[in-house]
């Protein structure tokens, strides 16, 4: 016992000396205490549910309102596929627009956002949770819904953004930069994105802005380096899910994707709130 006893003392000394390890062992304890696996479960699942409703609106209003720009349609669908690696264009072959107009259209629209809600609401608790958001500060009906309502077309919206614009900025240069130029560009976007989101969800009186402008900017990087290694991640995980689940592959895969995302937006959080902390 006392072998034991000093050997956790040594590695508590040892990750006390190095403020990177010790850093990383607290934003791990910090995850593992706001029962983040269950957090990130919880997202997936609605954001799973929502997709292929959300991406059925997408690509209507695109149908209906950029009929005659052909090239800005393409834009925008890329943009939706580049956060999808590997398996955005089963997404794009599966997904067909609807046929419907007038009323019939205003309602299934309605209905869509209704469904996309749980998503967003999802993610509002996750982050209240992690930045130890007073119940009396959280919104509520019906501030809640308009607050799930912004965050769905600020994040959504903001996300292609980034996706389209860092495109158009990439093939403004030489091939050498594109791939740099692509990646600062949406490095910044996708920062304003989350920043802003972020001050959708955490009450203000709750937060540091230094906190959310380190949890924005962790969401970014790590979004971006995980879809650098995205084609790599999926095309292993798909090579094995294909041998066993056939048909079912892609579908899990989406699945695995989503949780992969949103845990790193979940420990971006976690980044930013201990930031917070500090002060």
């Amino acid at each position: 016992m006392k072998i034991i006893q000093k050997t956790v003392d040594w590695l508590d000394s040892f990750q006390a000396r190095h403020s990177l390890l010790h850093y990383g062992v607290r934003l791990v304890k910090k995850y593992s205490s706001d029962e983040g696996g269950k957090l990130a479960a919880l997202i997936t699942y609605y954001v799973f549910l929502s997709l292929f409703p959300l991406l059925l609106a997408f690509a209507t209003g695109v149908k209906i309102f950029l009929k005659n720009h052909q090239e800005l349609r393409d834009k925008l669908i890329q943009g939706v596929i580049h956060y999808f690696p590997v398996i955005g264009t089963e997404l794009e072959n599966t997904v067909h627009s609807l046929n419907k107009t007038g009323p019939a259209l205003v309602i299934t629209l309605l209905v869509v956002l209704y469904g996309a809600r749980g998503g967003a609401d999802s993610f509002c608790y996750a982050m209240n949770r992690i930045w130890r958001v007073p119940k009396e500060h959280q919104p509520g009906f019906p501030a809640s819904w308009w607050r799930s309502i912004k965050l769905i077309f600020w994040g959504g919206g903001g996300m292609l953004a980034a996706a389209v614009l860092s495109s158009y900025a990439s093939a403004l240069v030489d091939a050498e930069l594109a791939k740099v130029i692509s990646f600062l560009v949406s490095l910044v976007l996708l920062t304003g994105v989350f920043y802003f989101a972020l001050k959708i969800v955490v009450d203000y009186r709750s937060h540091h802005r230094a906190g959310l402008f380190t949890s924005a900017l962790s969401a970014a990087v790590g979004i971006q380096v995980l879809l650098a290694l995205g084609g790599y991640i999926l095309t292993h995980q798909l090579k094995h899910l294909s041998s066993l689940y056939g048909a079912f592959a892609v579908l899990l895969g989406l699945i695995f994707w989503i949780y992969l995302g949103v845990q790193v937006l979940l420990y971006a959080a976690e980044a930013g709130s201990l930031k917070a902390s500090e002060k």
